[in-house]
């Protein structure tokens, strides 16, 4: 996320808040499923139903 943000995590909540985040999170977690990676999530990522199911 930090290198997709070009921020910390901390400093993009700050400037940007939760719900930009969130989006943010869920844009970049369907971008890397389609790469042969192994994507370890923070535990918010779950909050949203979509990106549950898409887990």
């Amino acid at each position: 996320m930090e290198e997709h943000i070009q921020l910390s995590i901390a400093e993009y909540f700050h400037y940007y808040g939760e719900n930009s985040f969130r989006k943010v999170e869920s844009k970049v977690l369907r971008k890397l499923s389609n790469e042969d990676k192994i994507i370890a999530t923070g535990g918010g990522i779950v909050q949203c139903a979509a990106n549950r199911q898409f887990l």
